[in-house]
């Protein structure tokens, strides 16, 4: 999340899906981007057109190791199912989704000059 500017928590959430009980898909949202986190693997529906931008590129963060996995670039229209590479207890993801035009660094790389 430190390669990202200026988030606040997802009040607005963009996914559509239904957690199951006991689970919830928190996400953050800053200017061009928007994070979804899944606790479990589980698939996330998202409706692409509340992210405010025309395309966005999208990538799966593993939390557990750092590496993030490009999925592709897609129009901002309607809802898309994104399927995490790994999915069961424990195999939490981030599902980043990201304006296209913008030149973000590499999900799990950051900007800051802290250790």
């Amino acid at each position: 999340m430190a390669s990202r500017p200026r988030r606040a928590v997802n009040k607005s959430p963009a996914h559509a899906s239904t957690a199951p009980i006991g689970e919830s898909n928190p996400g953050l949202r800053g200017e061009g981007y928007a994070l979804l986190y899944t606790p479990t693997g589980r698939k996330l529906d998202v409706q692409l057109d509340k992210l405010g931008f025309a395309k966005a590129s999208a990538s799966w963060f593993d939390p557990h190791d750092g590496k993030a996995s490009a999925i592709g670039t897609f129009e901002n229209k309607g809802v898309r199912e994104f399927t995490p590479p790994d999915h069961g207890e424990m195999l939490d993801w981030v599902l980043v989704l990201e304006d296209a035009s913008r030149p973000y660094p590499a999900p799990g790389t950051s900007t800051s000059n802290r250790p």
